[in-house]
């Protein structure tokens, strides 16, 4: 009875997805024909249905869509979208929350780039609570993008558990991630992190009396690294960068995933780098990572990095001629098997 009863619900979701495929393989064809309109009436079809069947993946896969061609619907449609975005983050479970929460931002930030000289000439008003976004100024945008920012890792657990893998058809994924050791918290953790690295003022942090020695601390390994006071910090910003990578590092550190540990440690470098600009210690600290790593996916990457460093600081009459080193580090990669699966 059992296997019955399994087989008749297999039966099910494979029709259910059935209908599901056919219906977006109409949008698709609607977007190649240009017809934008037609498939966003499509996309509200399949988002009905979903909403009755409960289908979250679907729900979200429907907003995903309609944030890519927000700019192309008229304000009554941009109005009717962020609504129900909202009410969805309110309804819906801790993994999805987050990936909406992910959808609303993304949909926010391609409003104000696009109408950024319009937003700047609105007059601020104080204690004002707006709820109408094509009215709102840059620092109801910035407040309003800030506050979904800060619920985006919440719910670390859920997030962990959930591989990225199952929402491979909503999220275009590099061939180089390995989606199924990929997390939905690694994936949003990347997008948070390089939030609050774009708010840092990295001039006012270098002026301040303990810069050397923060910076020092930025670099460490990550078993010194978890341990740095980065209260103590007084950009804000630089203080949620920090703790985000800190938690990060020490949950692999924890489970003893240390090639996971080791790609964390590496994705900070390259945000301390980019932040404060600073190569010759980036060029020190990924060198040594490279021999100290059992990862050699990750050997790669670093090897890469080096090779794109020398190249960079040769010039045609300059004094040093690294492409020596460059064309060494490209050869190794080019002779090394690496198998990501």
């Amino acid at each position: 009875m059992r296997k019955i009863l399994l087989l008749l619900l297999l039966i099910n979701s494979f029709q259910l997805f059935a209908q599901y495929e056919d219906k977006w393989k109409e949008v698709y064809q609607y977007e190649l024909d240009g017809k934008v309109k037609s498939a966003q009436e499509k996309v509200q079809e399949i988002y009905k249905k979903a909403k009755r069947k409960n289908d979250e993946v679907q729900i979200i896969k429907c907003f995903f869509y309609l944030s890519k061609f927000e700019q192309v619907f008229d304000e009554k449609a941009q109005t009717t979208i962020l609504h129900n975005l909202k009410k969805e983050i309110n309804e819906a479970k801790p993994v999805s929350k987050s990936i909406l929460h992910y959808i609303y931002i993304n949909i926010l930030e391609q409003y104000v780039a696009r109408n950024s000289y319009v937003i700047r000439s609105r007059t601020e008003l104080e204690n004002q609570k707006n709820t109408d976004f094509l009215t709102w100024t840059s620092r109801d945008f910035d407040n309003e993008i800030e506050t979904h920012y800060n619920q985006l890792l919440v719910n670390e657990k859920e997030l962990r558990k959930t591989s990225l893998e199952e929402f491979k058809d909503i999220f275009d994924i590099s061939p180089s991630v390995d989606d199924k050791n990929y997390s939905i918290y690694d994936f949003l953790t990347q997008k948070s992190s390089r939030y609050y690295k774009s708010k840092i003022i990295s001039w006012r942090q270098k002026e301040s009396n303990n810069f050397e020695s923060d910076l020092n601390h930025f670099y460490e390994i990550p078993s010194l690294f978890i341990t740095y006071d980065f209260k103590k910090l007084e950009d804000v910003n630089l203080q949620k960068l920090i703790s985000i990578l800190q938690k990060n590092e020490k949950y692999y550190l924890t489970i003893k995933n240390f090639e996971k540990a080791d790609f964390a440690y590496y994705e900070r470098l390259k945000f301390i780098k980019e932040t404060f600009w600073n190569e010759e210690i980036y060029l020190e600290k990924i060198s040594l990572l490279e021999k100290t790593t059992q990862s050699l996916f990750l050997k790669q990457f670093l090897r890469v990095d080096r090779a794109k460093y020398y190249q960079s600081k040769t010039y045609k009459y300059g004094k040093i001629n690294s492409y020596d080193n460059a064309l060494s580090l490209i050869d190794t990669i080019l002779n090394a098997k690496i198998n990501v699966n």
